[in-house]
């Protein structure tokens, strides 16, 4: 619509690289304004991928998010040590789990005899959303009965 109007058509064919009848009649080295239009097409191209990108390394940022790191735990502690003591006491050298404070926040404590660095690797660092504490305490040894 708007190109039909005599003036508009002017800009839509001076942008679109399109000469006009006057523009057909000059010499060569007069015609390289015609690249302009084309290296602007090229830059807002490069410009409108980059964007792209940008956007979609914070939608990746979001997803990452939603799948349980850093975010608020659904369970209570109390079911995740649950749910996971068994499984930790399977590990050889661990003599224990609790609940536990770390920073202020609630955490998971793990007792282990001596930290190692293979203890290390299979202990997680996070259970479902709780920060995980290993802690070397050596064996537990039950305290002797008192006869009283």
């Amino acid at each position: 619509m708007l190109a039909s109007v005599p003036f508009f058509r002017f800009l839509f064919k001076r942008h679109l690289g399109v000469p006009s009848e006057r523009d057909k009649e000059r010499s060569p080295s007069k015609k390289r304004w015609f690249m302009l239009p084309t290296i602007k097409m090229t830059f807002m191209s490069i410009g409108v991928i980059f964007l792209a990108i940008g956007i979609g390394s914070c939608v990746n940022k979001a997803v990452e998010n939603s799948r349980g790191e850093d975010t608020m735990p659904s369970k209570t502690i109390e079911e995740v040590l649950k749910e996971h003591t068994d499984e930790l006491m399977s590990i050889p050298g661990v003599v224990g789990t609790a609940e536990g404070l770390c920073d202020g926040s609630p955490c998971i404590k793990v007792f282990v005899i001596e930290i190692t660095p293979e203890l290390e690797q299979k202990i997680l660092n996070i259970l479902e959303g709780y920060p995980v504490e290993v802690e070397e305490t050596g064996e537990f040894e039950a305290l002797p009965e008192n006869p009283d």
